[in-house]
């Protein structure tokens, strides 16, 4: 678990879980299911925008109590468990490829990349009080880690990327660990 300022020291170990904003079916019994390689997989390289070890600017107060809506459009899918037994932590919002997306509050960019599975690129926001934002299937994305953000500043588009066929904004509200059903949290 990481503690605030949520920095990472050389050596720690990070353990991701999968948020590939289609909810993970778990095995039946007391072990998480594991996933199979496929022989045809390949490593993939990725490049790592800016230094895992350099600390993030310090947050700024939350402007409101309640978020902002990220991106304006019909929700895909629902926060929580499905009848399939699956479970969505955050929303699917569909809106038309490119269409900006914007910071639900001010906070620092934690991360912005495309290595976790499934989430395509993928925008991680801090911000005071321990909550956090996912922003996953973006376009693009035109901020970095490390960068501050204001409300309602757009950080990139909305795309198709990681596991979706079309294009839309996965959506998540977290404390810590824990996510919230954004509907709940949504000005």
């Amino acid at each position: 678990n990481l503690s605030a300022p949520f920095t990472l020291s050389v050596g720690q170990t990070l353990k991701v879980p999968d948020l590939s904003g289609a909810p993970v079916k778990m095995a039946t019994g007391n072990a998480p299911a594991t996933a199979k390689g496929d022989a045809t997989t390949a490593p993939v390289k990725t490049k790592i925008s800016s230094d895992p070890t350099k600390k993030l600017p310090t947050i700024s107060a939350r402007s409101s109590s309640k978020f902002s809506w990220p991106v304006q459009g019909k929700i895909l899918s629902h926060y929580g468990s499905k009848s399939d037994g699956l479970f969505n932590d955050g929303i699917n919002i569909a809106a038309a490829q490119g269409t900006a997306v914007k910071a639900a509050e001010n906070g620092v960019v934690a991360y912005a990349g495309n290595e976790v599975k499934g989430m395509g690129n993928l925008i991680i926001i801090q911000h005071s009080g321990g909550w956090m934002t996912v922003y996953a299937h973006m376009g693009s994305m035109v901020v970095r880690r490390g960068a501050k953000v204001s409300v309602g500043q757009k950080i990139g588009t909305v795309g198709a990327t990681g596991k979706v066929d079309t294009p839309q904004l996965h959506f998540e509200i977290r404390k810590g660990t824990k996510a919230y059903n954004p509907s709940s949290y949504l000005k």
